[in-house]
This record gives structure tokens, sequence and C-alpha cells, in this order.
């Protein structure tokens, strides 16, 4: 009885609770001590044999995760997995479902509820016709419940709970295991299905759906960021002499060692939580992540050309990977503060005088890694060739600040698309821009787009609204052409860039979801949706070749922010306000265009560097001194302002003939 109440109860509960738990039932149990846990050889051999194989790592708290999963799977036939982002979700029910198929085939059968409507997924009837429309999910529960089927189908609900779609199954959930239409059709459960469902968290489940379900909670310390730095290590040294094999026969030794000098011995995420503040929150684990991926990208050039890295050029990439993975969502100040935390760990920053880090703000996010010579180098813009039109709204001024952030983002979209085929494990490849209103998000990434090579490279630019729905999302990829059966690609086989502006914008609904973001998650995750006309409905629409850029502002003071789910899947840097510098760099260079020695005298065109000056002087004094309030919550002067002031100059001076400047 003291096992059964332990097994049963404890893939519940929160880790920080399991001690508590534990030592109630030892209370109650006085005499039961140490109470074996019953084995089951074949599917924990299998599951072991799988965690060294993909290169995972074993940890004993997750382990036991897998096993509570397959206990919950053998007594229950609907069940939920709930965990926070990077928990190993996912690996779990990949892992013990490839494990399992050794003695029968499993198969995973994935949608997101929520990025499709109520109708849409169970079906509808029409009132006029009284024609049926099957749903997506009717159609994929007739599929699995076919009884010729020999494999084992677990139909994963991949999405947020709530309590509208999820209480229409509740028929399935109880012990009548019946799926209930709305045409009256009634279709039973077989015994070879189980109903799972993978959420973050139960914030809007009834209590009636939760006591239908077997609970497997998986806490975020239980798997942590760790075995992610140990995986990527074993890829590594695995696929050496591939694009993901190493640079240096030592470079997992030096990752180990950097990794314990810069994050683990100084206990790097707790200061970090403590004394920094994010513009968006980001938790250890996807910070992990970002780190080995720009780590990654910013290898992998040397690692085709099989270019030999020595330790000192290692630490110097790690550096320039950790600061920008963990402190890329920092504005300045707390910039300064990491670099200067980094600098006591006695990181290989560059050499920046004290003078320079005060008048000029210069840090280490200044500077990049030559791929030559392997050395600190500052970051010069690109030489700007002014049109022979100029129009005003539509320059494109290249400065420090987007070329930094055009070079992470061409080093993330040259990462493989897969970063494991073992472990079906894709490679993150997209950027997400984060920053305040007029800090050139959008334009950044026009500036990168238009360098595309037409001929391999389309690009798209989806704009988000609080009216944008799932099916206006789905609806933007139609022009897609067929490969295969149901696998598409962008047109005339190539790859496309789909760019999503004001990410944060769609509508969050009662439950506090945003589901066309949950769409857009399917797709980048998954790399499919569900195809919704009447006869292909419940069959997957796979569409290959896609990469997705997102720009959005702040969360915060009204402004929404993305799901945690969503939001790993980016690479995530905050586009901090431009310097003086890089303010008078534009519109200095803008203003040297338009007043041209033929057009204006002398005296007219030495006005151009005092004009600059002045009109950014009043602006950053107007700034900082009129400051926003309730009652004048519109006191906001971002650079958009300042560029409305140069827009009408350059309306003025572009025209010489009405002589108006003289």
């Amino acid at each position: 009885m003291a096992r059964t109440l332990r097994d049963m109860n404890l893939s519940k509960f929160v880790a920080q609770d399991i001690p508590l738990f534990l030592s109630l039932l030892r209370d109650i149990f006085p005499k039961q001590n140490n109470i074996p846990k019953k084995v089951y050889k074949e599917v924990e051999g299998g599951v072991r044999r799988l965690i060294k194989e993909n290169n995972l790592s074993e940890v004993k708290d997750w382990f036991i995760k897998i096993i509570q999963l397959y206990e919950t799977s053998v007594v229950r036939h609907g069940f939920m997995v709930v965990g926070s982002v990077g928990s190993g979700k996912t690996t779990i029910m990949n892992t013990l479902t490839d494990a399992l198929s050794d003695q029968n085939v499993h198969k995973l059968y994935r949608l997101n509820p929520k990025s499709i409507t109520g109708q849409q997924m169970y079906g509808v009837m029409n009132t006029v016709t009284g024609e049926w429309l099957p749903g997506v999910f009717s159609q994929i529960w007739k599929k699995c419940n076919d009884k010729k089927n020999k494999h084992v189908s677990w139909i994963v609900c991949d999405g947020p709970v709530d309590a509208i779609w999820i209480e229409n199954l509740n028929t399935v959930l109880d012990d009548n295991k019946i799926l209930t239409l709305a045409n009256a059709e009634r279709i039973p459960m077989t015994d070879n299905t189980k109903m799972v469902f993978e959420v973050e968290n139960l914030n809007n489940a009834s209590p009636a759906t939760v006591s239908r379900c077997g609970i497997i909670y998986v806490s975020a310390t239980d798997l942590f960021w760790r075995p992610l730095i140990d995986t990527w290590c074993k890829d590594r040294v695995e696929n050496r002499g591939t694009i993901h094999g190493f640079c240096n026969p030592d470079e997992s030794a030096w990752m180990q060692e950097f990794t314990e000098k810069y994050i683990e011995k100084p206990d790097t995420f707790m200061l970090l939580n403590k004394e920094y503040h994010y513009v968006m929150p980001s938790p250890e684990v996807v910070r992990t992540n970002q780190l080995l991926n720009l780590l990654t990208a910013v290898l992998l050039e040397k690692v085709v050309k099989q270019i030999p890295v020595d330790k000192g050029a290692f630490e110097r990439l790690f550096t320039y990977s950790i600061a920008w993975a963990f402190g890329g969502l920092f504005e300045y100040e707390d910039r300064e503060k990491f670099h200067k935390f980094l600098e006591s760990k006695g990181a290989p920053l560059p050499s920046i005088s004290p003078q320079r880090m005060q008048v000029d703000k210069e840090t280490v996010y200044d500077y990049y890694i030559n791929e030559s010579t392997f050395q600190w180098e500052m970051w010069v813009p690109e030489a700007w060739t002014p049109p022979r039109r100029l129009q005003f709204s539509q320059l494109l001024i290249p400065t420090g600040d987007s070329t930094r952030a055009e070079y992470i983002i061409q080093k993330c979209a040259n990462l493989p698309v897969m970063r494991n085929d073992k472990r079906n494990e894709p490679g993150h490849q997209n950027t997400l821009l984060v920053g305040g209103p007029g800090t050139a998000k959008t334009s950044v990434i026009l500036m990168y787009t238009s360098k595309f090579n037409t001929d391999e490279m389309l690009f798209k630019r989806l704009n988000f609204s609080s009216a944008t729905t799932p099916y206006n999302f789905q609806e933007s990829f139609e022009d897609v052409e067929k490969k295969q059966v149901r696998t598409y690609t962008p047109p005339g086989g190539k790859k496309m860039t789909v760019f999503l502006d004001d990410m944060s914008m769609p509508f969050i609904n009662t439950w506090g979801d945003q589901i066309t973001l949950e769409i857009a998650r399917q797709l980048i995750e998954l790399k499919y949706f569900y195809f919704l006309s009447k006869d292909e409905r419940g069959n997957e629409k796979r569409i290959e070749g896609l990469q997705f850029l997102g720009a959005m502002n702040h969360p915060g003071g009204g402004r929404n922010d993305i799901p945690p789910r969503l939001k790993r899947h980016f690479f995530s840097f905050n586009m901090t306000p431009p310097s003086q510098k890089s303010v008078e760099n534009i519109y200095g260079r803008i203003l040297e265009v338009l007043f041209n020695p033929k057009k204006y005298s002398q005296e007219v065109c030495n006005m151009r560097v005092p004009l600059v000056d002045a009109t950014i002087a009043i602006w950053d004094a107007v700034k900082r001194r009129l400051l926003p309030t309730p009652s004048k919550f519109h006191y906001t002067f971002t650079i958009r302002e300042l560029a409305r002031v140069f827009s009408g100059i350059c309306v003025v001076v572009g025209k010489p003939e009405y002589k108006v400047v003289e």
C-alpha cells in the first residue's frame, strides 16, 4: 500500500514538495523504510539505451519522470505532461515511445488545439444544408481508433488548456471512452490509443478534467540547463569530420572548463536574476540554448573549412557568445555592468580604455571576433551609397547597431536545418529583435533581407495586429508549391524568410492565450499545420524551407509578451536606442547629400553640422525633462519624433528653387 501511494502520487508533485510528501509517508508507515521501486527491466533498458544513443544525459530525477509516464500510461488512457519550457517534456515522450516501439510500434499524432477554432477542431453542421463538415481532431480520432491498426497511437494535444475545448473531451477521458460529435456520431476509443496533453500549466483546467487525467509534472530543476552543454559536447565529438563536428579535439574539455569558470562557479544565473533586469523574461534553459546556438554559429565556418581554433580563440568566441546569449536582452546600463562582471572573471575582452567606456559608452557589445585573426575588432558600418532620388521615409542607412544585429541574424540563419537527426531536433535558425519604438528593428531586418539572392531566398512580411487570426496566418502560406503528396515548399523550390512584424500584437483571449502565435509556434516547431479544406481535414500540410525573423516591442506597460514556448525557438536580443554618435552619423550623412555646393552657398553648407547637433541636443533635452505622467501619458519622445524633424528639414532643403534656405 505504501508503495502504491508513493508511486501513484509522486508524479504530480513539484520538485520542492517531493521531500515533504515522502516525509509524510514515513510518518504514516514508520516501519516501511526504503520501499523498493518496481523495476521494468525491458522498458528501463530500452530507455537507457536510447539515452546513450541520442547523447542525452541520464539525470536521475528526469529518468524517473520517464518511468512515471510509463506507469501512468499503463493504468490511464488519458494523461497530462505538465512543465515549464525546456523541462524536457517532448523528449520524455519521444524517448519512452521509441523504447516501447521495440515491443510494439508507437506513433505520435500532434496538434495544437489552440491553432484552430472549436468548430474546425470537432466539426460543424451546416444549419442551412444540413451538411456535416468534419473537424481536424475528429478525423485524427477516427484514423487512430480504427480497429485494424496494429500500432499504438498517442494523440498529443500540444498547446494551452482552457475550460472549453478540453471539456468537450470529458466523455473521452472518463470511463465511457467515447467521442461524441455534434452530428450525433459516437466514436469509441480503442485499447491501443492514448490521449495525451502536453501543457505548460493547468491554470485554466477545470477540476473535472484534471481528476480524469493522470498528471506527470516535470519541474524545471529535474533537468535544468547543465545537460544541454553535455549533450552539445557529445554531439560534436560523435559527428567529427562533418558540419556538426568539433573545431579542435580538446573542444569539449575547454567547454567544460569555461562553463565552470563563467557560469557554475560564480552562480551566474542567480546573479542575473537578482541584480539585472531583462527587457523580456527568459528562462535559464532558453539562455543556455542561445549560448550553444551562437557558439555553434560562430564556429561553423571554422568547422566547415577545417580551420584549427586554439584555446585562446575559443575562449574569445565563448565570451562573445555568452555576452549576447546572457546579456543580449539588457539595456545599456546592464550591458555595461555585465561587461564588468566578465572582466572580473578574467574573460579575454577587447581592450577598452576607461575614457572610451565612460565617454563613448563602449563595451564588449560594440566588438566582434575577426574570422581571420580571431581577435576583437570594433563594428564599422559599411559605406552608404545614396540613391538617385532621396525618399526620406524609405532610406536605410547602416550603423554600428544595425551591422552587429545583421551579423547575428546571418550567423543564426546559416545554422544547419537539423541540429541532430537521431533526436529529430531542428536547428534554431530564427532571430527575434526586441526593442522600444524607433529602435530600427524593422529597418535592420529590411536591410538584411534586401541583400538576399532572390534566386535562392524569398522574403515574406506578415504584419501582426490584434485582429490577426490563426486562419489569416495559415492563409498567407497558400502560395506554396506542392513538392510531394502533402509536402510543400516556397515558390520555385527556393527557401523563404518570413518576417513576423509586431509579433506580440495578437489579441490575448479570455484564457490568456494568443491563438495566432500558437499556430505560428506549430509551424516553426513541427513544420506543418492541418488542412482546413473538407476533403483534406485531419491531414498535415508540411512546409519545408522556411526561416523566421521577428520584431516586437518590450513587453509590459500594457504591451503583450509572447508565449515562452514560442520564445525558445528564437535567438532574442534587445535593440537599444541608438547612441548620439549613431544618430549624428545617420542624419549627418543625409544632410551631407542634400546640402549640395552646386545648389547652396558655402555658408549654408557649413550650417549642416551645427543644425544636426542643435536638433539632437533639443530632442535629448525634451526627452529627459518632459517625462510622461498619468495626465500627460503621450509625452514619449522617441527617435521617431527626431526623424520627423529631419524629414521636414529634408523636404525644405530638397527644394532649393523655393529659396527657403539662403
